[in-house]
């Protein structure tokens, strides 16, 4: 069995530490992707739509007051 994709989009190192010493608590294996920025966020959505990244997570947890973020970027299609 294969162990679940969590990607995490979070400009606090401290949370990010919290939330991996939470998972760890659980006792299951996982995996933790760590997104810092808005930028990198949108990044992450648009190789998920160009289809060139290979797995696509199991949970998002997004941090709603990021940084730089003031008003979404997005085109939509």
């Amino acid at each position: 069995m294969s162990r679940p994709k969590i990607l995490a989009i979070e400009d606090n190192p401290f949370d990010i530490e919290l939330l991996r010493i939470a998972l760890d608590s659980q006792g299951e294996e996982y995996e933790l992707e760590v997104l810092q920025s808005g930028e990198e966020a949108l990044q992450f959505i648009h190789e998920n739509r160009t289809g060139t990244r290979a797995k696509e997570p199991f949970l998002i947890l997004l941090d709603i007051l990021l940084r730089n973020m003031t008003e979404w970027k997005c085109s939509r299609p």
